[in-house]
């Protein structure tokens, strides 16, 4: 090891027999898959995750308090999500702990719809093909819909607005990765399950992946690049795990890049600005929101109780297309913050409770989905305008070309809205500014057939770089326009079939 480095104890007895044969930085969607197939297979893992392993204690929903994770100071802010700011039109919201984007997802467990595959997809991956890897997603987390004895007011809406504007046969009840015997309605989904009902990824492939101490799990350690060494890859990161910041590193044969898209895409660009110049072009390019959009309806005489119930539970399909866009519309779920983060006295919280009291969340039914954007956004590192001496992720994003596909969901939401008796309020936000906040990013590390129009192939390897893979959001090369979590860990599926063939 260099001077100053330091080889962590779990790495350090991993290593005692070799390094390990594989290490994944991240432990999502990808990740988990990744790491719970190669265990299986009898091959070692360690996995590096830049958060901590939650405690239910611990959750925003329990505790109040642990809501923010930041990158730059993450000794200090060592919490639930990663709001990232990456321009003046983009937030991006990002799960920061041991299962990673499971923690904050809404427990929505479906395939992309097969027409999706058809444009900006390399030949090889069609619906046909990822059917038996999405039926292997299905197996691990085993997704149910919402019992039809256990009414969800938001969903019943959901169901009449269609049927109101002649629409009925789109709607559709989703299904959740959510155990319904166990789930209490409390509407916490998004910010900590206190009974384990929602099914993150430290419940199932994660847990698989330790069931017989072929993976090592290490949090708080934060990559920040790799390079190229002798007989294979050097991850970079730094290890908050003592409470003080370690410059470590290590070394093995195989890497899986697993950070979602915006932290494998940066870990690739920071590993390019630092001399791993042979990355292909492509990278940082064909970003996409996955079209998140949201409009709140206030009604005056039905309550769709928002707090209550999964996050999400049912959809109305226009992904056939309503023209001039293609969009998937949810009904959408909060966490009753009143009974959480406000619940102290203090002015902020007594608001809210008075807010509660009156009736101000029950009345109101956020509108949600997703569209087919242009899935064009460009990442670059360029310096930041609080810290001029270095480099933050930047982004090119021109919202006037994914405008019309967005402009055709809100009018979507609006109609819904009108023809149950709501009252829709358009958001500012976009209205005046074409900002728009995502939970769900895509692209950056593309899949392509060719280096000249991606980063990865269809299988996650990245172009040109013998053991260098991405298994995460950061490879799906278009919007899906539906929750992205079962097609990225069928992708993932897919491909560490092919990297366990390869080894």
């Amino acid at each position: 090891m260099g001077a100053g480095l330091h080889l962590h104890p779990a790495a350090a007895a991993m290593t005692t027999n070799g390094t390990p044969d594989v290490v994944i930085v991240g432990s999502g969607f990808g990740g988990a898959v990744a790491a719970c197939r190669l265990a299986t297979a009898g091959k070692r893992v360690l996995m590096l995750e830049r958060g901590r392993k939650w405690r239910t204690e611990d959750t925003p929903a329990e505790s109040g308090k642990n809501w923010f994770y930041d990158p730059k100071n993450p000794l200090e802010r060592d919490g639930w999500m990663d709001v990232r700011r990456l321009d003046g039109d983009m937030t991006v919201v990002c799960g920061a702990g041991v299962g990673g984007g499971s923690l904050i997802y809404a427990n929505v467990c479906i395939d992309a719809d097969s027409k999706v595959f058809e444009s900006g997809w390399p030949s090889a991956i069609n619906g046909a093909v990822l059917a038996p890897y999405y039926e292997r997603v299905s197996t691990m987390l085993s997704p149910q819909r919402v019992p039809v004895d256990r009414p969800v007011s938001r969903m019943n809406l959901l169901q009449e607005a269609a049927v109101a504007i002649g629409e009925g046969a789109k709607f559709e009840r989703l299904e959740l990765a959510v155990d319904f015997a166990s789930c209490t309605f409390c509407g916490n989904c998004d910010i900590g399950c206190a009974t384990g009902a929602k099914k993150t990824l430290d419940l199932n492939y994660l847990a698989k992946a330790q069931t017989n101490d072929q993976t090592e799990i290490r949090a708080h350690c934060q990559v920040s690049h790799i390079s190229g060494a002798s007989g294979g890859w050097r991850v970079h990161y730094v290890d908050y795990s003592s409470g003080k910041a370690v410059p470590s590193e290590i070394v093995a044969p195989r890497l899986i890049l697993a950070a979602g898209s915006i932290g494998s895409t940066e870990i690739l660009l920071r590993s390019r600005q630092r001399g791993l110049t042979t990355l292909p072009r492509a990278l940082g390019r064909g970003w996409s929101s996955n079209g998140d959009f949201l409009t709140p309806a206030k009604y005056k005489s039905r309550s769709p109780q928002p707090t209550n119930g999964p996050t999400i539970t049912s959809a109305i399909s226009f992904l056939d297309g309503y023209p001039p866009a293609r969009f998937f519309i949810e009904d959408g779920g909060i966490p009753n913050l009143a009974n959480v983060i406000f619940e102290a006295d203090t002015k902020p919280g007594r608001f809210w409770a008075w807010l509660s009291r009156r009736g101000g969340f029950g009345s109101v039914m956020p509108w949600f989905g997703q569209a087919i954007d242009a899935a064009d956004g460009d990442f670059y590192l360029g310096r930041s305008w609080l810290r001029p001496w270095r480099t933050a992720m930047k982004l090119n994003w021109n919202p006037a070309r994914s405008e019309q596909a967005i402009d055709a969901m809100e009018e979507m939401h609006v109609r819904l809205s009108k023809a149950t008796g709501g009252y829709p309020i358009r958001l500012p936000s976009w209205g005046l500014f074409k900002g728009l906040v995502t939970p769900h990013p895509l692209g950056g590390c593309n899949m392509a057939a060719s280096p000249a129009a991606g980063v990865v192939d269809d299988v996650g390897k990245v172009f040109g770089h013998q053991g260098l893979y991405v298994m995460d959001g950061a490879i799906v090369p278009r919007a899906i326009g539906r929750n992205p979590s079962k097609t990225i860990a069928a992708l993932a599926e897919r491909a560490v079939e092919a990297l366990l063939a390869d080894m």
